[in-house]
């Protein structure tokens, strides 16, 4: 009862600063191609108090690194609402050229080319408030 009682009220003082402000920080999660381990890819995008609780990425948009050896390329994603099928990350590559990712599992992706992206690292980068 008191921890649910701390959450709340953490909520509760965390919520209307962030409303105001853009949210909570940043959370990024890093993954590896499973066939081919030089393939890592990056998704960064603002953090929200329901991500940050539910561990997991909610924004519908956001920046991506994906690095290939000394090889790095970076750009935008966004996932948008796919009306109750799954949220695929769409990753813009070029002018008109996109990637899509979807979640198979908690901590793993699959490319359009049945490639399998294992979660390795997911880091939360809280924004310190001041007044």
């Amino acid at each position: 009862m008191k921890r649910a009682l701390v959450l709340v009220m953490l909520s509760a003082g965390i919520t209307p600063l962030t409303a105001c402000h853009g949210g909570i920080g940043t959370i990024t999660e890093t993954y590896v191609n499973q066939t081919n381990t030089r393939q890592v890819l990056e998704f960064s995008t603002k953090e929200t108090v329901k991500g940050f609780i539910g561990r997991e990425l909610i924004n519908t948009d956001g920046h991506y690194v994906f690095h290939q050896g000394q090889s790095v390329i970076e750009g935008t994603y966004s996932r948008p609402d796919e009306h109750g099928e799954p949220r695929p990350f769409i990753i813009n590559v070029g002018a008109n050229a996109e990637l899509r990712l979807w979640e198979i599992n908690r901590g793993s992706l699959r490319d359009e080319s049945g490639t399998v992206w294992k979660l390795q690292t997911r880091s939360h980068k809280l924004r310190s408030v001041l007044f």
